[in-house]
């Protein structure tokens, strides 16, 4: 089993002002003094690949999902995309030697397992976040929707009914 981490950075983007960094499903006590006994709470959430060779885990907030209807994601998913987002250095893979990763346009990557195909990854060249696939995450997840983004380019066959935001652009 090999450990990776997404590749860092070239520059830095304001991730923080991002809404809905949010909700646990569950926490985990990290001990910070063995003699006072004084822990953190941290929020950890673990998902995989449809194969399980890829496993990954999450420490800290969340962003709420973010849905993408952009003609790029249906295509690469079928339907579009429902991702949350963590920062970079709160996400570590196991099995990470078997994520390839696909410059889908100038500005971002996409990672997915090379063993079963599952789409996991969403990377902005750039930044400090890392989007996961909500579809990847053990359940429960906790996760919850923000918004849809590129709403106008959806797909003829359904309609966006849940009374979340909708953006004409990302």
């Amino acid at each position: 089993m090999s450990e990776t981490h997404p590749p860092a950075p070239a520059h830095s983007r304001k991730a923080a002002s991002r809404p809905g960094f949010g909700k646990p499903p569950r926490r985990s006590s990290i001990c910070i003094g063995s003699r006072t006994g004084d822990c953190l709470v941290e929020t950890v959430r673990t998902g995989s690949c449809g194969c399980g060779a890829v496993r990954f885990t999450t420490r800290g907030k969340l962003r709420g999902i973010v849905y993408c209807h952009c003609g790029q994601c249906r295509r690469q998913t079928g339907h579009f995309y429902a991702a949350t987002a963590v920062w970079a250095s709160g996400l570590h893979v196991e099995g990470g030697d078997l994520v390839t990763w696909y410059q889908g346009s100038p500005e971002a990557r996409r990672g997915f397992c090379s063993r079963c195909g599952s789409a996991l990854f969403w990377r902005r060249e750039g930044a400090e976040t890392v989007s996961i696939l909500a579809g990847a995450f053990d359940l429960p997840s906790g996760l919850e929707g923000s918004h849809h983004i590129f709403a106008d380019q959806k797909g003829d066959y359904y309609e966006i009914a849940d009374g979340l935001p909708q953006n004409s652009q990302g």
